[in-house]
């Protein structure tokens, strides 16, 4: 029932994707042939780090909803986590997403240098660390090695060897995605987003190899790669963006609305049978990124400062997005061996989990640095 469930779910969320595409110029703006974008040495959009920085934040709440879940699967108050979890699963594609939006072809040498340095060794170093709080140290030697291939230190870190599989395609057939034809790139976003919905419901668990390899499959996030390279200059350009909600009065309050029935329909199914949503049903995470993008610029502008702290708080936690990536699986696993309960009840330990989750791993990593560094994913 569960499976079926999601496929309705899913079949749901296309509907209105398409009723989107057909309906609005502006949305299908976020669609079109890829154009290049010169941009500056250092230049970094602070509102897709504003929107990373929720993502974030979001792969959090879809843990503490499993924490809760692994002492009190039975208490009716979870359905709350269990809502807000389901509300949260964005979260990853949205990262895959946003890195089309970043990545660029210099040269094999500065391309690969640069993913190994900032991503793949503090990945390893912080997986082996962290692979002795959950496993007998004597097994070390015989399973460090599948776990970092397959991201299975700590069931989160799939997204590493993940990223690193669309790395490899990006360097084999994206990079010279700006030369490729109009009909070429259609025919290829199409067809991602075929082989996504594919995957999403119809992936071979059974086989021997792919099922195990399910978590670390390009199928599972692929529409969501190739539409970031479409995405990148509406999404990365504020006036762009803005352009593209005025140009239609109604455009941008019915694609609200489709968020709305979506995400009614979630908690209906939530609420009712305790559904637990895919992480890369195709409709929700690109809704959510436009509509995340469209209040971050709202509050870069804004003149009230608190909202102006929520801004930067959110955006600080995007640039520094791999520390808590790598540390926070680490915290909420250690946190496993006491009842979340005994932090207060339900709503007053599931805040202080969240804070927790978010501040603690951060305060490691200045720590044992020393200084200023911000990791991304």
């Amino acid at each position: 029932m569960i499976e079926k469930t999601n496929l309705y779910i899913e079949l749901f969320g296309l509907i209105l994707l398409l009723l989107l595409v057909i309906s609005f110029q502006s949305f299908r703006q976020f669609f079109t042939f890829p154009t290049e974008r010169r941009v500056k040495k250092g230049e970094r959009s602070q509102v897709v780090d504003f929107v990373r920085g929720i993502a974030m934040s979001a792969i959090v709440v879809i843990h503490i909803d499993s924490y809760f879940a692994f002492f009190h699967s039975k208490d009716p108050e979870l359905v709350i986590s269990r809502l807000l979890a389901n509300f949260s699963r964005f979260c990853v594609p949205a990262f895959v997403f946003s890195s089309g939006f970043f990545l660029s072809w210099k040269g094999t040498s500065t391309f690969w240098t640069s993913k190994v340095k900032h991503l793949l060794i503090p990945y390893l170093v912080i997986a082996c660390i962290g692979f002795f709080t959950k496993y007998p140290p004597e097994t070390f030697l015989t399973e460090i090695v599948p776990k970092l291939i397959l991201g299975t230190v700590f069931q989160p870190y799939y997204y590493v060897p993940l990223l690193f599989g669309f790395y490899l395609i990006y360097a084999l057939f994206f990079r010279s995605i700006q030369t490729w034809s109009r009909g070429t790139f259609y025919f290829v976003l199409i067809g991602s987003l075929l082989i996504n919905f594919a995957s999403n419901h119809f992936y071979p668990r059974t086989l021997p190899i792919l099922g195990e390899s399910e978590t670390i499959s390009f199928t599972n996030y692929f529409f969501f790669f190739v539409a970031g390279f479409s995405a990148k200059k509406i999404l990365t350009d504020k006036d762009v963006f803005i352009e593209s909600i005025k140009a239609n009065r109604f455009y941008f309050p019915l694609f609200l609305f489709t968020i709305f029935l979506y995400l009614s329909a979630v908690a209906y199914y939530t609420i009712a049978i305790r559904v637990e949503i895919s992480n890369h049903f195709l409709f929700y995470p690109i809704a959510c990124f436009i509509a995340l993008t469209y209040i971050g610029i709202r509050l870069e502008s804004a003149e009230s400062k608190n909202l102006k702290r929520v801004y930067s708080g959110f955006a600080y936690i995007g640039e520094n997005s791999l520390a808590l990536f790598l540390l926070h699986p680490i915290v909420i696993h250690l946190m496993h061996r006491i009842d979340p309960y005994y932090l207060g009840g339900f709503y007053l330990s599931w805040i202080v989990t969240f804070v927790v989750n978010i501040i603690l791993p951060l305060l490691i990593w200045k720590l044992a640095f020393l200084f200023d560094i911000r990791g991304k994913i």
